[in-house]
């Protein structure tokens, strides 16, 4: 089974999501791996999720988390790239040979940002509050040059138009199991189906 662009699908914390995303052809499956954080999946979960799934590429996802900190909990998990949305981690993680993605709010991402970061990061993960016509046609202008998945607050009527243009996919988020092997699949899998590649 494919998607018709690549998609990461954010802060995983359960085995539903984790099968459902893999069966349907998600490229990327982020988990967040900050201790204090809601959704936080401790190492042995994580390896237990994983163990259930094959094909994604796994993400590690930090928010408010010390470039120091991350590094010592990234060597916990059997992670590929490391979401991150503090950009002077960049330099260093690129350093250290980390994969890199930078999620970042459309208002701050320029184009003099794209080209001076853009040799550190796997991808700019751009969130767009709303597909308003003007701050969509500049970053997807941006597209053209820079590895960028789009995500944010977009309509399932607008995921065909995203495809269209020249991103490198989108980022959708994952949710909560109403119950242990219970989840009631809403938007999540609205968008995953609407990208399916037919047969």
């Amino acid at each position: 089974m494919g998607l018709k662009t690549k998609v990461l699908v954010n802060q995983i914390n359960n085995l539903s999501d984790a099968r459902y995303c893999a069966g349907m052809g998600a490229d990327y499956l982020g988990f967040n791996l900050e201790p204090k954080s809601d959704h936080y999946l401790d190492p042995e979960k994580f390896k237990e999720l994983i163990s259930w799934v094959s094909g994604p590429e796994f993400v590690g996802e930090f928010h408010n988390t010390p470039v120091n900190e991350i590094i010592n909990i990234s060597s916990l998990y059997s992670i590929d790239h490391i979401q991150i949305t503090d950009i002077q981690y960049i330099k260093e993680l690129k350093k250290l040979n980390f994969s890199t993605i930078l999620e970042i709010s459309s208002e701050y991402f320029t184009e003099q940002l794209a080209q001076e970061y853009h040799e550190g990061v796997f991808y700019f993960l751009v969130k767009l509050p709303a597909l308003n016509s003007s701050e969509y046609s500049r970053i997807s202008a941006l597209a053209e040059q820079y590895p960028i998945l789009l995500g944010g607050e977009f309509q399932l009527n607008q995921v065909n138009q995203i495809v269209k243009d020249p991103f490198n996919g989108i980022a959708i988020q994952g949710g909560e199991e109403i119950k242990p092997g219970f989840r009631e699949f809403d938007e999540m899998a609205d968008i995953l189906e609407m990208l399916e590649i037919e047969d």
